[in-house]
């Protein structure tokens, strides 16, 4: 883009003739991440700034009401691709549905002396919310065009969209340009999560990021080196993960005084906010997905001083004595819940029609497992777009929620009144009744808010916090700036962590060979500290040992879960490792789904990989079952393993068929007398035989009811030739077991750092007898078997053994030997090399 970064949107240059506006453009700038709730559908680029246009194909009126959506992320991720966000749904009820992509992090979000001195005048810094402007200038020029009444425009959005659209409802820029507003989960608090820094804090940090990035100074040159920076130099890793650990280098929104003139809160109290009709709420536990570790939660309530007991009762009613859980609602409310209460009422004093809503719902298919509604679920029910989330799970109940939350939405876009079409009464808002309309398990229901009392509480910390908490000013410490890790240009990682009692730290990380590790030095601060490198491009994960004890990097939000450990993960760049970074293109979505196990009598969890396009496809894909190592659970593969991205890759350069990769848990409980396992040695005859047996479960587990949850739940071809399953160590133990069970299920088979210790030779043979009996028939119902392990893998005499023993009984099969050991370096690098050659 040159020249345009750090500028105002400029108009589209003019063209001739007819341009298709079929498919989504680029969303902006960005590093995905695996998790998103609503992954992207295309891949993200500086060019960026487009909206998107459904409006109904024979229209009842001449000017239909116009809804505006600002999605979410953070302001560092999101776009307008993701298909939840597809606007269909509004566009049958009569409605037309404009979408927008604006810049986001550092390109959206940015503040400089030098640009102050090129442009003294401004606006400044807030380029996201000026894309946001231009786009409902568009609308005011255009929107006829498409059956739309720019004279009835209402904004609506979630989470960082639903505080842009807090934003625009008191910047001067914006006034004039909607008539509406609704808001979800889109905070509003002075000093709250949205709060945004002020213009000196943001030149501070953006000369932070520039000296960071090898540019000094504040004049035209350093400008023009800053916008000649690739994009990937300014995303510089930020996301939704690890904007927390950049707080010192990219400042996110900022009051500029002209786009951004004050915070909401500030403009709402003294009335200058735009006096249109306003719909506001939250869900009713957003941050679900977020449990507090027993420390954190007591210091959340200590902030609280003499009325911590009663918040405690107020959020543990029942006296369970659950304190994550009284954690994640004191952060939801003070976050989302409480602040959308204080600008509904303060819109209601100004007089504005204010309607205040709280989603409780939860769909059918996860609701044994999850407690409430999570930030950013009420999406695909606003949209009505549930099955493009929940696919063949979804229930005739989801899709009733579905429509009535589209059906309030649009009539309040149609009119100013969400009410109408025989649904539920929804009253307006005032902070005398305090009624809610509740989109919960059985059906919207206005009510009182049963949550008054607790909200109370929240509002009275955030009106008066001295006098509640009385707590010390807190000290600063080193760890407040700390950064760890640090990749340097030649690939040296720096590691620190701040632990002034300790007496020793050592680091351990999965480059290291055998069970060695790193000693750091300490500084006269407490800061232990080591430099290692360098390290050759790849994904890593790492750990300390602080006195002895495991301790994740605090400053390091990337982590991977296995079945009994949490680590560290971190990249190192480069050329060797592009196969499994997130690259700017089109990206598939990580699914969570649990499944009835008939085999253990329980709820079972799994991963699964969807292609990009699989929502709006409709067609049927070969699958390709995924198992983890001994050490993992179902979201390794997802995490560590980079499979989502490795794929997303090599269906960008058009290497690999698109597919469905189920990745299910394949730990299944352990004895509790189970001696813990040593990797590489020989385990007793009695623990080899409750492996067998624990081995044996998981192949009826996979059979009986992993492959027919995933045929039955995703569109999977449903035959042999479509189904390859390969796995790692215990995975690769168990992909074995399956082969030699059931032959002709799968045409591809892929064992990794696993196989047959001679010791195990006999056993084994008479194990997979009639498998080993039948070489012409598992031949040709074979298309793929092959072995991989690395020379110092403590696995290589049993696959070594193992493919001795196929060649003994003409089984045909490929093995080969690579360097490395028994690590997910090597295992990533197998994933990417079978991937290419499934299912042609």
């Amino acid at each position: 883009m040159g020249d345009l970064r750090w500028r105002a949107p400029q108009p589209v240059a003019p063209w001739a003739g007819v341009r298709a506006a079929t498919e989504y453009a680029h969303d902006c700038m960005q590093l995905p991440f695996p998790s998103d709730a609503a992954p992207l559908g295309t891949p993200p680029a500086e060019d960026c700034l487009y909206v998107n246009v459904w409006a109904p194909e024979k229209p009842a009126s001449p000017r239909l009401p116009v809804l505006f959506w600002i999605h979410g992320g953070g302001f560092v991720n999101g776009g307008s691709s993701p298909s939840v966000y597809d606007g269909n749904a509004f566009a049958r009820r009569g409605v037309v549905l404009v979408s927008l992509n604006h810049r986001l992090g550092r390109f959206g979000f940015f503040a400089h002396p030098a640009l102050v001195k090129e442009t003294p005048d401004g606006p400044l810094g807030n380029y996201g919310h000026l894309d946001q402007i231009a786009a409902l200038k568009w609308v005011q020029r255009n929107i006829a065009a498409f059956g739309g009444d720019p004279g009835n425009v209402t904004l609506f959005g979630e989470s960082a969209g639903g505080g842009s659209v807090n934003t625009l409802m008191v910047s001067p820029l914006a006034r004039g340009l909607f008539h509406k507003a609704i808001v979800e989960s889109g905070g509003g608090r002075a000093g709250g999560i949205m709060t945004p820094r002020t213009l000196r804090e943001a030149e501070s940090v953006g000369v932070a990021f520039a000296k960071l990035a090898g540019v000094t100074g504040d004049d035209a040159a350093a400008l023009a080196a800053l916008r000649k920076l690739p994009p990937a130099d300014l995303v510089r890793g930020l996301n939704l993960m690890t904007m927390g650990q950049q707080r010192d280098t990219y400042a996110g929104p900022m009051v500029d005084g002209k786009i951004v003139a004050e915070e909401p809160e500030t403009a709402f109290r003294a009335g200058r906010q735009a006096k249109v009709p306003y719909m506001i709420g939250a869900n009713n536990r957003e941050f679900g997905f977020m449990p507090l570790p027993p420390a954190a939660v007591d210091g959340m309530l200590a902030r609280f001083g003499a009325d911590k007991d009663k918040v405690v009762a107020a959020y543990d009613p029942d006296g369970t004595g659950n304190m994550g859980e009284v954690g994640v609602g004191v952060m939801s409310d003070g976050a989302m819940v409480e602040p959308a209460r204080l600008l509904a009422r303060l819109a209601s004093a100004a007089g504005q029609p204010t309607w205040a809503y709280r989603f409780s719902y939860v769909a059918s298919s996860i609701r044994k497992e999850t407690k409430g509604a999570l930030h950013a679920t009420e999406i695909p029910f606003v949209f009505e777009t549930v099955r493009a989330k929940y696919g063949e799970a979804t229930t005739a109940e989801d899709e009733a929620m579905a429509a009535a939350a589209n059906a309030y939405w649009v009539a309040f876009a149609r009119t100013g009144d969400p009410n109408g079409e025989g649904r539920p009464n929804w009253p307006a808002y005032s902070a005398k009744d305090d009624v809610i309309l509740d989109l919960a398990v059985g059906g919207p229901a206005a009510k009182p808010d049963p949550w008054k009392a607790r909200l109370d509480l929240i509002e009275r910390f955030a009106s008066a916090p001295p006098a509640l908490a009385q707590v010390p000013p807190r000290v600063p410490t080193p760890n407040d700036g700390l950064v760890s890790t640090e990749v340097a240009p030649d690939r040296k990682v720096t590691f620190r962590i701040w632990a002034p009692e300790a007496s020793e730290v050592r680091l351990r990380g999965d480059w290291m060979e055998g069970s060695g590790t790193e000693l750091l030095a300490k500084d006269d601060q407490g800061v232990w500290s080591a430099s290692v490198g360098p390290l050759a491009p790849d994904f890593y994960n790492y750990f300390f040992l602080v006195d002895g004890v495991k301790t994740v990097d605090p400053k390091n939000p990337v982590i991977k879960q296995g079945i009994g450990s949490v680590d560290n993960m971190l990249m190192v760049p480069g050329r060797e490792a592009a196969f499994l970074e997130a690259r700017p293109v089109p990206h598939g979505e990580i699914r969570v789904a649990w499944y009835r196990s008939t085999t253990l009598g329980g709820e079972r969890r799994m991963h699964v990989y969807t292609p990009p396009g699989y929502d709006t496809s409709g067609e049927r894909y070969p699958v390709l079952y995924l198992l983890h190592g001994g050490g993992d659970e179902d979201s390794g593969w997802s995490t560590i393993g980079r499979a989502g991205f490795i794929l997303d890759n090599l269906l960008a350069d058009r290497k690999a068929l698109p597919m469905i990769v189920v990745m299910p848990n394949g730990s299944l409980p352990r004895p509790a007398d189970l001696p813990p396992l040593v990797p590489g040695t020989t385990p007793s005859p009695e623990v080899a035989a409750a492996l067998a047996a624990s081995q044996a479960r998981f192949t009826s587990e996979l059979m009986k009811d992993v492959v027919p949850f995933a045929e039955k739940t995703y569109r999977v071809r449903p035959e042999a030739r479509s189904r390859a399953i390969a796995g790692l160590s215990m995975g690769g133990g168990q992909t074995q077991r399956v082969l030699a069970a059931h032959p002709d299920a799968f045409a591809y088979v892929a064992i990794w750092s696993a196989g047959v210790r001679p010791e195990g030779t006999e056993a084994f043979e008479k194990d997979a007898a009639s498998f080993l009996a039948a070489p012409e028939k598992v031949n040709a119902s074979l298309r793929l078997l092959s072995i991989r392990v690395g020379e110092k893998d403590f696995a290589l005499p049993g696959c070594r053994n193992l493919s001795e023993v196929l060649t003994k009984h003409k089984i045909e099969h490929k093995i080969l030997v690579n360097r490395g050991g028994h690590t997910w370096i090597n295992w990533r690098l197998y994933l990417g090399e079978l991937l290419p050659q499934l299912f042609r």
